[in-house]
């Protein structure tokens, strides 16, 4: 376990035909997901690059707190749920 903050850059790339659908269901895990005890940042972004990809910024007050996050019901449903929206870190 580590003391270090612990910060990612997502960039996902939804297919086109579930686009909003996707982007309704992050936009559904930004109360609870900034509700965490560890979470310092968790933004939603546009990418004015490419046009339906959405870019993803977190931070966590270290691992152990990512690693709660990462287990929470609601993230393990979404990633199941969405697995083909692929993202890059």
């Amino acid at each position: 376990m580590s003391d270090k903050q612990v910060a990612m850059i997502l960039k996902i790339h939804p297919p086109s035909e579930s686009r909003e659908e996707v982007k309704a269901a992050l936009l559904a895990l930004v109360g609870p997901t900034r509700r965490e005890p560890g979470c310092i940042r968790y933004e939603l972004y546009k990418d004015i690059d490419r046009e339906g990809d959405i870019i993803l910024v977190e931070a966590w007050r270290d691992q152990a707190a990512l690693d709660e996050h990462l287990a929470k019901p609601y993230l393990r449903d979404f990633t199941k749920r969405y697995a083909d929206s692929s993202a890059t870190r």
